[in-house]
């Protein structure tokens, strides 16, 4: 939908809404595969990968690679024009579909590894454009 085949093994991306060729919010994006190896903590994953997100000027950070479904939002302000608003930046562990338990005799990669049971699925975002900015929302 982008028009991009392939956007890499990590990416920055610029989405752009207007209301009727007037008012123009953007949302940029910062998508990269992930790192590391998957945590047993509840919040290890996030607190890796918001440190990536320190040094990145995005709204959305989307990662991968841990085979967890997860968010969190960092709070911030700035500019919209002359405006000061809130702009948090959003956290996305996007999601997995490698199944933490095997129904046969043949166990899972993660089973063997004694990884968690996880649910199964990706990460759907809601961006909607405001009088201030936008809303961002997700299932997560």
């Amino acid at each position: 939908m982008l028009g991009v085949k392939h956007l890499g093994y990590s990416w920055l991306v610029k989405l752009m809404f207007s209301e009727n060729g007037g008012r123009v919010r953007s949302v940029l994006l910062r998508g990269h595969h992930g790192w590391g190896g998957g945590s047993r903590t509840q919040g290890a994953d996030l607190t890796k990968y918001s440190k990536d997100a320190a040094y990145w000027d995005a709204d959305i950070f989307l990662y991968g690679h841990v085979h967890r479904r997860q968010s969190d939002m960092i709070s911030r302000l700035s500019l919209v024009g002359k405006t000061l608003v809130s702009k948090p930046k959003h956290m996305f562990i996007c999601g997995t579909f490698l199944k933490t338990l095997s129904l046969t005799d043949d166990a899972t990669y993660s089973e063997m590894a004694g990884y968690p049971p996880t649910p199964i699925g990706g990460v759907n975002i809601t961006i909607r454009p405001t009088n201030k900015w936008v809303n961002i929302e997700s299932d997560v």
